[in-house]
């Protein structure tokens, strides 16, 4: 790839990267407020919405952030530094 595609490659991927995080963490926060919600009704028999609103938001951050992280890893080994 000459250096001007690398560049515009980069900036395509900062472009679409709010995207994708915007995206991934309301897919981790769906999965993740279903089950919280279900174990803890099951476990407790009550629901507890505030507790498992908050372990669903930090659990899909962490997630997106992990998932962005290994993407970027991904796109840098095999975009930005092909032979």
């Amino acid at each position: 790839m000459t250096p001007r595609e690398l560049r515009i490659a980069k900036i395509v991927f900062w472009c679409v990267s709010p995207i994708m995080f915007a995206g991934l963490v309301r897919l981790f926060f769906l999965f993740f407020y279903f089950i919280f919600g279900m174990l803890l009704l099951w476990i407790f028999g009550v629901k507890y919405n505030p507790v498992v609103f908050w372990l669903a938001v930090l659990a899909s951050v962490g997630f997106t952030a992990a998932a962005l992280v290994i993407l970027y890893r991904m796109f840098k080994i095999h975009v930005l530094e092909q032979p």
